[in-house]
């Protein structure tokens, strides 16, 4: 994937520079920014209006503020400009060229003197600075550097009448304050290079991805492939898998894996589309999930594999949290653009890439967190998946086949619950992703028991096939819930017995059905045990439970039944007669004796005819 931005050129872009231009030093003055952004729905698009107040203070009796600048990338479609000063309209001098816009400003009568206050006002439209993707807003806003002293105050004003909340807010802000039909949020004195915002509670994702699955051997396979999986952050709706896989399931780690058999030296293409809900909290209903599954997942997230083996040394000795491998990582290694572009580097796993700091990319920063975190004993495994970003030079995407990205979890064992983090883009924007993340990653594959396997959709390619498309929709996709149950019971007993039966569930539905909770029920027969449980079942799963069933003792001739349900209403009901154990005996036996009759009778006219 071309980057069309030089790091040099994104640097700037995060400084957003407001440089005096001589006589005077920083020193000199004070200056005061007061920022706002005033976004006005245009369509399917949002208009920004921003007006920046700037008011300088000299410091000196000698020296003064003549001129100021305002330094944008070129791919800010800044337009309608206008400024003024405490005197009134100054003619900003305009210049652009390939990688930036300049705004040049001078004061036409500036006060002189120590302490003497000059301002300016400058006002602009801009279109591609707040982005609309799918059903949210989101915003990356630089700030301004070499402010010491200052005063700065960044204020965001929303639509009249917008039902939009802030949902991510790096860093968080001072103040959200309702205005009549109107909305503003406001940061005071921002320390950080950037001010990232979403607005929106949750976003979808259109899916449509390509499995190319090959068989090259004499005989039949089996062969599986990894789906977008159900998550603590994440919800699946399944519209379309063609052809059907043979079964499917749900790994330790949580993968949904489909099953395809292939016969010898058959090519097959796997087809799925689906619309993928990404939250920006934990959701609620998967929380028994999580619980009812990490003590199994422990007994190997603490294990070394061997991309996530290191040698212990003394800076990892003096790294005593996860908040101390996290911030590590971010300040002491690089990102390398050019090994993310290339088609033939390797991914060199924690030991390597902790010996060359400065040539790695999303895999590598996600290796290093699970390898250091474990050796702390902080249950940790790496995710890979999409990373929807529009700015690969801010949010990098680094896995060479496809669009493709990695990043780490850990789980915290005081909420009980995983918690992404984004090590790599947070190196690469200044975007804060270890106390908060955002709705621009999408799980394909999880790898906590082994670092390589499940392959994540767009691994499964033929020569440089497009395999992923993935594009963010505003469309709430419908959810379809259906429960198939089969009794695998005898449709006669008797009364004294017990007998096995099979119960087989299938999730017929679209998506994932999670803490379900069955019972057994009969007013004339016991079954054992009667009250099942499914943590979670995928769409086109099956479960299947064994249990005894006995009467209760009811006398001969009746017609009873078995009855499944859960907490949603009924799934089947399975008609049995239980008849007398003595009269079913009694049956038995004459037509035991009714069978050696007829076979003695045969055998004796065969024997006359002869």
């Amino acid at each position: 994937m071309a980057l069309k931005k030089t790091a040099a050129f994104f640097l700037l872009f995060l400084l957003f520079l407001f440089v005096p231009l001589k006589p005077t030093q920083a020193d000199d003055y004070t200056a005061d920014y007061d920022v706002n952004y005033y976004l006005v729905e245009n369509g399917s698009s949002l208009q920004t209006e921003v007006g920046f107040n700037i008011k300088t203070t000299n410091l000196r009796s000698d020296i003064y503020v003549k001129k100021f600048s305002l330094i944008f990338p070129s791919s800010f479609k800044v337009s309608k400009i206008s400024a003024f000063d405490d005197r009134g309209e100054v003619v900003p001098k305009i210049v652009s060229d390939d990688q930036k816009i300049t705004i040049e400003l001078e004061f036409s009568d500036p006060n002189t003197g120590k302490g003497s206050v000059n301002n300016f006002y400058v006002k602009f439209f801009q279109e591609n600075l707040f982005k609309v993707n799918g059903n949210v807003w989101e915003v990356i806003l630089p700030t301004v550097d070499n402010r010491s002293g200052s005063n700065y105050r960044v204020n965001v004003v929303l639509p009249k009448n917008t039902e939009k909340k802030i949902s991510i807010a790096k860093p968080k802000p001072d103040s959200i304050v309702n205005q009549g039909d109107f909305r503003s949020i406001t940061w005071n004195n921002p320390t950080s290079k950037t001010i990232y915002a979403v607005f929106g509670e949750y976003q979808y994702y259109q899916a449509k991805l390509t499995y190319n699955l090959k068989n090259s051997k004499l005989v039949p396979v089996f062969t599986e492939i990894a789906l977008p999986p159900d998550t603590l952050y994440q919800k699946t709706f399944l519209q379309h898998l063609n052809p059907q896989p043979s079964s499917v399931y749900v790994d330790e780690d949580g993968n949904f894996m489909a099953r395809y058999f292939l016969k010898p030296k058959e090519n097959m293409t796997v087809n799925y589309q689906g619309i993928i809900k990404v939250f920006n909290q934990a959701r609620p209903d998967f929380l028994p999930v999580i619980r009812s599954t990490i003590e199994q997942q422990k007994k190997y997230l603490l294990t070394e594999k061997p991309l996530w083996k290191i040698n212990p040394d003394v800076k990892i000795n003096s790294l005593k949290s996860m908040a101390d491998i996290y911030g590590y990582l971010v300040g002491q290694f690089q990102y390398d653009y050019k090994k993310a572009l290339s088609l033939d580097s390797k991914r060199l796993g924690a030991q390597q890439a902790w010996l060359n700091p400065k040539s790695v990319v999303c895999t590598e920063f996600a290796d290093l967190f699970v390898a250091l975190s474990r050796e702390k004993g902080i249950p940790a495994r790496e995710i890979e998946g999409y990373g929807f970003s529009a700015d690969p030079q801010l949010r990098p995407l680094s896995l060479a086949s496809d669009v493709l990205h990695a990043w780490p979890e850990y789980y915290d064992e005081s909420k009980k619950i995983w918690i992404p983090i984004d090590p790599t883009w947070e190196n690469t924007s200044g975007i804060d992703y270890h106390s908060s993340f955002d709705l621009n990653h999408v799980v394909f594959a999880i790898h906590g028991k082994d670092p390589q396997y499940p392959y994540p959709a767009g691994m499964y390619k033929i020569e440089n096939s497009k395999d992923i498309i993935i594009n963010a929709v505003n469309q709430e996709p419908e959810e379809k819930t259906s429960l198939e149950g089969r009794g695998d019971f005898l449709k006669k007993i008797n009364n004294k017995n017990i007998y096995q039966g099979k119960i087989t569930i299938k999730n017929n539905g679209n998506v994932f059905l999670n803490d379900l909770n069955f019972s057994l029920d009969s007013p004339d027969i016991s079954i054992n045990p009667s009250a099942l449980s499914v943590t979670s079942i995928a769409p086109l799963e099956t479960k299947e439970f064994s249990v005894s069933y006995s009467s209760t003792g009811v006398k001969r001739g009746k017609k009873s039944k078995i009855t499944l349900s859960n907490q949603y209403g009924k799934i089947f009901d399975f008609d049995i007669e239980i008849v007398d154990y003595y009269a079913d005996l009694e049956i038995k036996i004459s037509l035991g004796i009714l069978f050696l009759v007829l076979v003695f009778l045969a055998g004796r006219f065969l024997w006359t005819k002869k």
